[in-house]
C-alpha cells in the first residue's frame, strides 16, 4: 500500500515537473518570435528595398514639427484677385491654392537645399519653415512666402526628424527678423517644407500628412515638398493637403501685399 502512494506521487512530481518545461519552452519561443516580428510602422522608406536599408527612429510616427501657439492669425481678405503671368480664369469661383515665393525667399530656398547638385548634406532630407503673409479673394487662397528658415535637423535619405530645440531656434529667427519690421509687415510661419532627395518622387507621405494634421490644418498653411536633384516641387494645403500650384513672384509684386 505504502509503495503504491510512493509510486502514485512519483508520478505526479514527473507530471508537474513536464508542465514547468513545456511552459518555459512556450513562453520563449513566443519571445523570439515577438523579437524576430518588424512592425511595418517601425521601418522607414518609400518600399521594402528602402525599408530594409535605412531603419526609422523610434519617433517616426511623430509629427515631424511640433507646433504649440496661441495666437489666431486672421488672413487679409483682398479688394480683386491676384495676378500673375500664366494665371488661369476662374469663372467658376473654384477653391484654388497658391504658394507665392518672392525672389529672394526662393534665391535663399535653393541656397539653402544645394539646389541642381548633388552634395553630402543635401543627400539626405533636410526641412523648414516658409515665412510670409496670407491674403485671399473669395475662393483663392494666396500663400505670399517672403522669407525661409532651414532647420538643423537629423535625417537620412528617406527620413528628416525636427526636435523642439530645432523649433525652439526657428521661433527665435522669426523674433529677430520681425523685430525690423513693422507691425502690419510682420512674418509669420505660413507653412512648412522638406525634400525628398536623390530618386524620390514629391509627394505627401504617411507620416508628412500627419504633420500636416497635427500642425498645418488651417486652410491656408502650405506644406512644399521638393526634390533639389531633379528639379520637382509639389505644394499642398491644409488637413485634406490639397494641391496647389507654386508661382515665382517679383518682389515689386509681393510689396503690395
Amino acid at each position: 500500500m505504502i509503495l503504491g502512494l510512493w509510486v502514485i506521487l512519483v508520478i505526479v512530481l514527473i507530471g508537474v515537473f513536464l508542465i514547468l518545461i513545456f511552459q518555459d519552452e512556450t513562453k520563449d519561443k513566443g519571445e523570439r518570435q515577438k523579437d524576430e516580428r518588424v512592425p511595418r510602422e517601425d521601418i522607414a522608406g518609400i518600399d521594402s528595398k528602402s525599408a530594409l536599408q535605412y531603419p526609422k527612429p523610434q519617433s517616426i510616427m511623430e509629427p515631424k514639427i511640433v507646433i504649440n501657439s496661441m495666437s489666431e492669425y486672421k488672413p487679409e481678405k483682398l479688394n480683386e484677385e491676384f495676378y500673375f503671368e500664366g494665371k488661369m480664369p476662374n469663372p467658376q469661383n473654384d477653391e484654388r491654392y497658391y504658394l507665392i515665393f518672392g525672389e529672394f525667399a526662393f534665391k535663399k530656398l535653393k541656397d539653402f537645399l544645394d539646389w541642381g547638385i548633388r552634395t553630402e548634406r543635401n543627400c539626405v532630407e533636410q526641412g523648414g519653415v516658409l515665412l510670409g503673409r496670407i491674403s485671399y479673394f473669395e475662393n483663392e487662397i494666396y500663400c505670399f512666402v517672403k522669407d525661409v528658415l532651414l532647420a538643423d535637423t537629423i535625417g537620412n535619405p528617406v527620413f528628416v526628424e525636427f526636435t523642439r530645440q530645432m523649433w525652439a531656434s526657428m521661433q527665435d529667427e522669426l523674433a529677430e527678423i520681425n523685430m525690423s519690421l513693422e507691425k502690419e509687415e510682420q512674418l509669420i510661419i505660413v507653412g512648412w517644407f522638406h525634400t525628398h532627395p536623390n530618386g524620390l518622387p514629391v509627394f505627401m507621405s504617411g507620416t508628412d500628412m500627419n504633420t500636416q494634421r497635427l500642425n498645418f490644418s488651417k486652410r491656408w498653411q502650405a506644406s512644399l515638398v521638393v526634390n533639389p536633384h531633379t528639379d520637382k516641387y509639389r505644394v499642398f494645403f491644409g488637413e485634406r493637403a490639397i494641391e496647389g500650384k507654386m508661382v515665382l513672384s517679383s518682389s515689386r509684386k509681393q510689396d503690395k501685399v
